[in-house]
């Protein structure tokens, strides 16, 4: 019988190999150096089933594996949620860029509250213009127009700021526009007002009239009796004659109180003093307050000077409506006016100018959207 050398062994607590109790260190984890337990120990020694099985080092190799993993799932969620925002930004776009002859559905527009308001903000307009051009020859026109391009031209001329900056822009190119209409009319103005100047009566007479109440207590009861006295101006020198129609004058109705009215000469004028006052036959009133509701005016219907020459209010007519309205009132629209029709028809006045230049900064944003908005518009106008 062949005898066998047995050699006592122990488990590496380490790796889990057999390893002769003698060694010291596992030869099969000897990089972990771990040290084996000697016989000699007095403490008791747990059998092989009983020893503690430790975690084995993760590989490089092991590592490498799990860190791709972990980067490949991360990419697979990151790909998730940018797949949802794109869905979400191509769905909307998808509306954007239908065209506005394409009625959108409620729910559409509910969805797209948040995101694009306009959509219900314009939603009437857009409901008009497909009532207005669907239909009709010029819808393959507007046709290619979308939502958000109308969107974005709405926005542009409803911006009060694009406005303001524009009506700006406007404001001092008229100033260089006007220069040349100024000086043209500054020259014929300048003709018409000698003219005027000449021509009219009452630039050669000035009447103030002083009022008060004559009152009267013959009658059953006390009335008064609006008096009045004239002082006369000669501006340009005395005059031989003057015909003037003047009487009570309402403000507030802007008429004549036809049973105070009259035409005098010069000569009557100068007979009416203070010492020698008149009052009006026919106006009483049982208070002094005739004047609170009446003033005292007059027109100077013709003079005659001394050297003879005759003036009449009929004169002026010769002079062009528009500019005698200036030269009596010069207010900007006056003077507007009178440059239309003596200087150039095609004249624009700065609003005039200022709206033009505006609608032509329109226009050139987005012809297209511009002709439209105008083929709806136009039946409103």
């Amino acid at each position: 019988m062949t005898r066998l050398n047995l050699v006592n062994v122990r488990r590496c607590p380490t790796c889990g190999h057999l390893v002769p109790k003698s060694y010291k260190t596992c030869p099969y984890c000897s990089n972990a150096e771990a040290k084996l337990p000697t016989a000699s120990s007095s403490q008791p020694q747990p059998t092989p089933s009983e020893a503690p099985r430790q975690k084995k080092p993760m590989s490089p190799q092991a590592k490498k594996r799990l860190r791709n993993g972990l980067i490949i799932g991360g990419s697979v969620l990151a790909a998730l949620v940018i797949g949802l925002f794109v869905w979400n930004t191509v769905s909307e776009a998808r509306i954007l860029k239908q065209s506005i002859l394409e009625p959108l559905t409620q729910q559409q527009l509910e969805a797209k509250r948040e995101s694009c308001p306009q959509l219900l903000q314009y939603r009437h307009l857009f409901n008009e213009i497909r009532d207005k051009v669907v239909g009709t020859p010029e819808e393959d026109t507007y046709r290619s127009i979308t939502y958000e391009q109308m969107i974005d031209y709405l926005d542009y001329i409803n911006d009060e700021k694009e406005a303001q900056k524009l009506q700006g822009e406007a404001r001092t190119e008229y100033v260089d526009y006007s220069k040349e209409y100024e000086t043209k009319f500054g020259a014929i103005s300048q003709e018409w007002t000698e003219f005027y100047k000449k021509h009219d009566p009452s630039a050669y007479i000035q009447l103030t009239f002083h009022t008060k109440y004559e009152r009267d207590d013959d009658s059953y009861y006390t009335v008064y009796r609006p008096a009045f006295w004239v002082d006369i101006a000669y501006p340009n020198g005395a005059i031989e004659d003057c015909e003037v129609y003047f009487g009570l004058w309402s403000e507030e109705n802007e008429q004549w109180s036809y049973g105070a009215t009259g035409t005098w000469s010069l000569s009557d004028f100068k007979r009416c003093t203070q010492a020698n006052y008149s009052y009006w036959n026919y106006i009483t009133s049982d208070e002094p307050d005739i004047y609170n509701r009446y003033t005292i005016k007059y027109e100077v219907k013709n003079v005659t000077l001394r050297d003879g020459s005759f003036i009449s209010s009929t004169d002026v007519q010769n002079i062009p409506s528009e500019m005698l309205r200036y030269l009596e009132d010069s207010t900007q629209e006056n003077k507007d006016a009178a440059i239309k029709a003596l200087v150039d028809s095609e004249y624009e006045t700065e609003e005039e100018y200022v709206a033009s230049y505006i609608d032509k900064s329109y226009e050139k944003k987005d012809e297209l959207c511009y002709k439209l908005l105008a083929t709806v518009n136009e039946d409103d106008q």
